[in-house]
This record gives structure tokens, sequence and C-alpha cells, in this order.
């Protein structure tokens, strides 16, 4: 036979946590710590407002310093990259270019001006103005073809008025665009007016020189200057002595012989 169950009278471990809550909360509100008007304390619904306010205008403010280190970054990334913004460039493109926008005078008027316009293949995936940027920097360096050729380089968006029309292509379209000059897909061509640089070299540089311990920066360097130098009249040179700096009109894109890699026609003058 069951025996029925005592209803204790204790309170339980939980009821006496609740009795204690709700006895501390009525002293805070009948007695008030001596001296301190709460109401004082507690800022207003106004308070609160400026306090939210101030918050968000001093997020504002910092939003222009924000939106400029953001921006410098993509710049400084998109140069560092010459400009190419995607991951592998494709092998072939759609044939059909973009002139980059924009000109700028040549910086030294003392010498013979050479227009260069600049355009890029359609659907790949470069950022033309960057592409541009690098292109006129290597050309106009200290160390490129101005002291040795007597020239300085301007940019031009005008078909008539260039010297030089510079395309960046993927490797099939810089093979059509090279004609007869045997690239297999691989190198770049200049000759006369045009100068076509390969993509693919451009991204990722050529095996060889990288093997030699030539850097990507330098390369952009080199295949720029080599094709220009076409266009200027220079013909290939072979390498003069075992751990000279090749000259720029070596193919090092194929072979830096038992010379060191190198991306300018005057490499020791001080930048």
């Amino acid at each position: 036979m069951s025996q029925s169950r005592r209803h204790s009278t204790r309170p339980t471990a939980k009821a006496r946590v609740g009795a204690g809550a709700l006895a501390l909360g009525a002293l805070l509100v009948v007695a008030p710590v001596a001296g301190v008007d709460l109401r004082a304390v507690a800022p207003s619904s106004a308070a609160k407002g400026d306090l939210f306010a101030g918050s968000v205008a001093g997020e504002f403010e910092r939003l222009p310093e924000a939106l400029t280190a953001g921006r410098a970054m993509r710049v400084e990334l998109l140069r560092a990259n010459g400009g190419w913004c995607g991951d592998e460039m494709p092998s072939a493109g759609v044939g059909t270019f973009t002139v980059v926008p924009g000109s700028e005078a040549a910086p030294d008027p003392t010498r013979r001006a050479v227009s260069v316009l600049v355009r890029t293949e359609d659907g790949i995936p470069v950022d033309g103005a960057a592409f541009a940027a690098e292109v006129m920097r290597i050309l106009n360096d200290p160390r490129g073809w101005g002291s040795t050729d007597g020239v300085s380089f301007a940019r031009t968006d005008v078909d008539a008025e260039a010297d030089i029309v510079l395309t960046l292509a993927s490797p099939a379209t810089t093979q059509a665009l090279c004609g007869e000059l045997p690239t297999n897909g691989y190198t770049s061509c200049g000759r006369g007016r045009p100068v076509n640089i390969n993509g693919a070299r451009w991204v990722g540089g050529a095996a060889a020189f990288a093997a030699a311990g030539g850097s990507i920066e330098d390369y952009r360097a080199y295949v720029v200057n080599h094709e220009v130098g076409h266009s200027l009249g220079h013909w290939h040179e072979p390498c003069p002595a075992p751990g000279a700096l090749a000259p720029v009109m070596l193919q090092q894109t194929l072979s830096v012989g038992t010379c060191t890699p190198n991306g300018w026609p005057n490499p020791l003058v001080v930048p």
C-alpha cells in the first residue's frame, strides 16, 4: 500500500534564488545608495540618442579614410600584378581589342618623342589603366631605351598619332597578331609599329628566366623593353660572357645562356 508523500514547506533552491533577487531589487528601489540620484546617473532618452548619433558620425568621419586606404591597396595590388586581376590567362581570347583611354606627354622634351597606344584584348581579366601605367613606367625608367636611343615615350589613345601599338593578348591571339614570326603561342613579338605581348608570359613570366633567378617584375621589364627594342631597330644579341648581365636583346624568354637575367637596356643606371 503506497504512502502519501509529505509536502515540504521548505523553499527549493530555485525559489530561494528568485526570492533573493526580488529582495535585492526591492532594496535597490527602496533604499538607493546614499547621496546618489539614480535618475541623474541613468542616461536620458535624448542622451542615448546623442551617444548613438555621435558614434555613427564618428564612423562616417572615418569612412573616407578607409575608402582611400582601400583604393590605395587595390592600386598597389594591380601595379604589383601588372594590371592582372584574374586567375589564369585564357589560351585563346575573342580577338577584339579595347584601347586604354587617356594620354600623357613624353617626360623628357629634349628627346625624340615616341608615342605608344596601349590596348588589351577583350575578355581577359586585366585592368587596362594599370597595365598601361606599368608599360609606360617601364619605358620611361632611367634604365630604359631613353639614354641609349635618345627617346622619351608618350602615350596616346588616337591610332593615327601612335608610333607603336602595344597589345596585351592571349597566347593564341598573340600568335595570330605576330603572323609569320614563330611565337608557338609562347613568346611575344615586336616589329615596327606593332608590339604584341603574350598575356601568359606577362602573368606568369618565362620558365627559363625564372630558373636563372629572374623575378616576374624584371621579366615584365624585359619583355616590354625587348619587343619595343625591335620597334626601335635593335636586333637579337648573344650572351657576351659567362656571368655577365644578359643584353636586353638576348632572347631571355627561351634561355639566358650563361648570362644573368636582365630586363633593362641600361641596367647599371641608377633608377
